[in-house]
């Protein structure tokens, strides 16, 4: 690990986001009665019981995303992960600015971080714009030597952490629901739970589209610079991770056995 990365680990040693939740539809038809007298028809009457039902179909159904790592959590995946220096960054940048996790993937930061701004464009220069938008916002401070030493090092192709991911998992006894995703929720939720931070930073910062008009969003142009109160909470929660991190590792070992082992966490 790049000493500067080193040094952003000491750094970072010292409102629920929604599940989208896709209801199945239940197909099924009224029963209808009509009986037809000598005085003309009667009116039909619905009869809306012992209808059939079908269960919606799980395979299309969205995973609850409920799972808010707590600060211990976070602060032994930042440990674990200062270990590998590709995943300490894909990690990083994700406690950072909340990116999407396969925008993260795409990040390169000679390309996308303004050292002389402060500013980082979340959006992969090579990747179309759709409605998952991904801001420009304000790297926090603590966050921007990991980003100098990523740009002088260059960015690497990186397809996947997936197995990095789920070793780390196993090795801090992590449960199956934590994802790369479940840190873009964690932040947005403990963003939401800060009373400092307006909603319409945290809808901005997270690219979404929030509740201003179409026309409005037209002519009142974004201005990443007036991200201020998230910038400020994001470099709070940077530091705490940092401090229990820092904590952590003062007592814990990442160890290998001698033929090349399974990873585990031992005590000092």
């Amino acid at each position: 690990m790049d000493r500067r990365d080193r040094a952003a680990l000491d750094d970072l040693h010292q409102r629920p986001a929604p599940g989208v939740i896709q209801q199945g539809t239940l197909a099924g038809r009224l029963a209808v009665k009509q009986t037809i007298g000598t005085a003309g028809v009667e009116p039909y009457h619905p009869v809306p019981h012992n209808l059939p039902t079908y269960p919606a179909d799980q395979r299309y159904q969205s995973p609850l995303r409920e799972r808010v790592l707590s600060i211990d959590e976070m602060a032994r995946i930042a440990w674990y992960a200062s270990h590998n220096p590709s995943l300490f960054r894909f990690v990083a940048l994700q406690f950072a600015t909340a990116i999407r996790p396969a925008a993260a993937l795409k990040f390169d930061p000679a390309r996308q971080y303004d050292d002389g701004t402060g500013l980082i464009d979340l959006q992969p220069e090579a990747s179309p714009q759709t409605k998952k938008r991904n801001a420009v916002i304000p790297a926090i401070r603590p966050f921007r030597p990991v980003l100098r030493a990523w740009t002088e090092e260059g960015a690497k192709p990186v397809s996947s952490h997936k197995t990095a991911w789920r070793i780390m998992r196993r090795v801090l006894q992590l449960t199956d629901d934590v994802h790369p995703k479940t840190i873009r929720h964690t932040i947005a939720t403990l963003l939401y739970a800060d009373d400092t931070v307006p909603e319409r930073e945290i809808v901005e910062m997270l690219g979404h589209e929030g509740k201003l008009a179409r026309t409005t969003r037209v002519y009142a142009k974004y201005d990443p610079t007036r991200l201020k109160a998230a910038t400020r909470s994001l470099t709070t929660l940077w530091l705490q991770v940092s401090r229990a991190a820092k904590h952590y590792a003062a007592d814990h070992l990442l160890t290998t056995g001698m033929r090349g082992d399974p990873f585990s966490v031992a005590p000092k």
